[in-house]
């Protein structure tokens, strides 16, 4: 009879310990975020494939000090996948048809606001788009929050926007669990008040005229007259000129609306016309062969006349989307329906303008 070795026994089950822990037990909760048939072994972290049924070869991974980020990292380098991190999430939001249906401007944004995100580093060194999805919570949200209103606040909060947006897209397809997002106060932003005068728009509007490429101050006329975003301007087609008005597509979940015509948005469209091109050009605003002005190229030109302004006399710089907000205030009427904002709370981001209010006695 054939002598049983229990050394070769104690493997066998501690190997159908392994197993049966796969097959249905419920890891311990301290290693809940470990990756898939990963183990505190010996002092250090061990990986074993599971193949064909059965577990493979242990591969050391780290010692038993690292975190669970390294663990994670160290994993992901020998499987060669990434997945289930704050990256992997992200891109697969940004090539999903909800992302697709945003502004084209959006998505250039957020693929910017993307980029630093995954590229922001943590204390352990590793940047955070490498972090398991596992181990990120509220807390750690919060303190990317806090590290951001120290040199970006706005952009901050903008950034967690984007992963709370990600994340419970993915939740609603059982990808992830909760939203760490949700519940973490952002980052106090102070409203945008900068009001343009009427002799500030004038001062502008004049050199503009002289010194800057002809589609600006037509630009700054429909902004201003229409309460319009740069790129609800520049995607003007023809199409959108009717008998009754301009028709404006507003972008941000704004309401379209017909813009009824005035003498003033009438010189300005044919303005428009008279710009030089190719006979068969589209776009109201468009460059020397007929296409759609860049915003890039649009925001240069912007800058470099508020550049020149600022040298003949203009006290203080402001956005091109500030005559949005000069047109929201100045309308006298009903503003959130001048607007075309949703709600009453974004037309006070708007009305800037300081109000005549009578003396107590």
């Amino acid at each position: 009879m054939q002598s049983i070795n229990p050394w070769d026994c104690k493997i066998q089950l501690k190997i159908l310990n392994w197993s049966l822990c796969d097959m249905g037990r419920k890891r311990k909760k301290e290693f809940e975020k470990l990756p898939p048939y990963v183990y505190l072994a010996k002092g250090r972290y061990i990986w074993r494939p599971y193949e064909d049924g059965k577990l493979g070869k242990e591969i050391r991974l780290c010692n038993e000090k690292a975190s669970f980020a390294e663990i994670w990292s160290a994993y992901e380098t020998i499987t060669g996948q990434e997945r289930n991190t704050l990256r992997w999430l992200l891109n697969e939001y940004t090539i999903s048809d909800q992302y697709g249906k945003l502004a084209s401007s959006t998505r250039k944004v957020m693929e910017y606001q993307k980029n630093i995100i995954c590229s922001t580093q943590l204390r352990d060194g590793r940047n955070f788009g490498t972090l398991p999805l596992k181990l990120i919570s509220p807390g750690l949200i919060r303190k990317y929050l806090d590290k951001r209103a120290k040199t970006a606040p706005i952009m901050g909060n903008r950034e967690i926007a984007l992963i709370s947006m990600a994340w419970s897209w993915a939740r609603e397809r059982d990808i992830c669990g909760e939203n760490p997002c949700l519940g973490v106060r952002k980052i106090q932003e102070t409203p945008r008040d900068r009001y343009v005068t009427d002799d500030e728009y004038k001062l502008v509007y004049k050199l503009a005229i002289k010194t800057a490429p002809p589609y600006i101050p037509i630009g700054m006329e429909i902004a201003f007259l229409c309460r319009a975003r740069l790129g609800e301007i520049l995607d003007l087609q023809d199409t959108n000129l009717l008998e009754d008005g301009l028709l404006l597509q507003r972008s941000k979940k704004s309401k379209t609306q017909i813009i009824t015509w005035s003498p003033r948005l009438k010189a300005a469209i044919k303005a428009a016309q008279k710009l030089k091109g190719v006979s068969w050009r589209k776009y109201i605003l468009h460059n020397k062969h007929g296409l759609r002005i860049k915003e890039h190229a649009f925001k240069s030109a912007w800058q470099r006349l508020i550049h020149r302004c600022l040298e003949k006399g203009l006290e203080e710089r402001f956005t091109f989307h500030d005559l949005k907000a000069k047109g929201v205030s100045d309308f006298e009427g009903d503003k959130q329906l001048a607007s075309g904002h949703k709600t009453a709370a974004m037309v006070e981001v708007y009305d800037r303008k300081p109000k005549n209010v009578n003396a107590t006695r």
